[in-house]
């Protein structure tokens, strides 16, 4: 009889000790999210050979991020990504960092922004059509786009 009552007094104990150790968990689930960093490129009008200004803003929920550790703009040109130029960003205030930019020939140009703040890193990257670009080149990329859109419905199945 006594095996029987130290059974249910150690089963008892544990299903606390479980009970417990849940409740932590999901508390530390669901207070310890920190809001994603969010960052917004911002292209002016672009004409190729003139200096222009390229922005980024960064931000937390609500709240302008000031902090980051690192931003940098990178650029390159559709198809050459092997010669992208690196450039590290400049805080301008009110979560704004920026950068003055040559944009040398007309083509298709990304911009990407490589944002480490606050433990996280975000790189979102933009698409932009400076001067005169030919209709193949156009074709190529509404193909390519096509392609990757494919590419990203077969994985999410």
């Amino acid at each position: 009889m006594k095996k029987a009552s130290w059974s249910v007094v150690l089963l008892v104990m544990v299903c606390l000790l479980v009970a417990c150790g849940g409740e932590e968990q999901e508390d530390v689930q669901n207070d310890g999210v920190p809001e994603v960093v969010e960052v917004d490129i911002m292209l002016p009008e672009i004409t190729p050979g003139e200096e222009v200004i390229l922005q980024t803003k960064v931000t937390q929920g609500d709240e302008n991020v000031d902090d980051a550790d690192e931003v940098e703009f990178e650029v390159w040109e559709h198809g050459k990504k092997d010669e992208s130029d690196m450039i590290s960003g400049e805080h301008q205030g009110d979560g704004v960092y920026e950068i003055s930019y040559m944009f040398a020939d007309d083509g298709i140009y990304n911009v990407t922004s490589h944002v480490t703040a606050r433990g996280m890193h975000v790189m979102p990257t933009k698409q932009v059509i400076i001067g005169d670009v030919s209709e193949e080149e156009l074709e190529q990329l509404e193909e390519e786009h096509a392609h990757d859109e494919d590419n990203e419905h077969e994985h999410h199945h």
